[in-house]
Formats: C-alpha cells, structure tokens, sequence
C-alpha cells in the first residue's frame, strides 16, 4: 500500500463517520455567554477605575502637584543621564 491510498481511505472514512451539525446545533452555549458577559463587566470596570483615575489627576493637576505653576527657572526641563562626571561642552 501507498501513502496516497492510505490517505485516501482515511480522508473517506472521516467523510462517512463526520457529520456535518446543522446550523442550529452549532452554538456559544453556556460557556460562552458566561465568558461573554464576563468581557463585559471587566470591560465596564477597566472603564470606571479608568475615569476613577483621571478624575484624580485633573484634581492633583489643578492642586499643583505636577509642578506646573512654578516659575522657568525652577523647572527641570531635561535630565542629563549620562554615567561619566565630565561636564559637558558648551553649545554656541
């Protein structure tokens, strides 16, 4: 026996034994409309605890804590993140 008679009987076996469900049989279930429903709900907290979140930095935000009233010369605008001790050149 060949390999391609060997796979043609069992491609015709599988097309005997496997029928085909109809449509209506074919479903979610159970699980699934549980897993759906729980996507939802962790969707719909992600979102509360999301705007939770925002509502408390707009509140720090107008509070000051970020720092954004001091005066120019109080801000850090860039930090120097290189390892060596050496000052760097100035730029003309």
């Amino acid at each position: 026996m060949n390999i391609d008679s060997i796979q043609g009987a069992a491609l015709l076996l599988v097309r005997i034994v496997d029928e085909v469900p109809a449509d209506d049989d074919v479903t979610a279930g159970t699980a699934g409309a549980i897993m759906f429903g729980l996507l939802v709900l962790a969707t719909a907290l992600l979102m509360v605890s999301f705007m939770k979140q925002m509502r408390k930095t707009e509140r720090a935000q107008q509070a000051g804590v970020f720092g954004d009233d001091l005066p120019e010369k109080e801000r850090v605008t860039s930090v120097d993140q290189s390892n060596d001790d050496t000052p760097a050149a100035p730029t003309q």
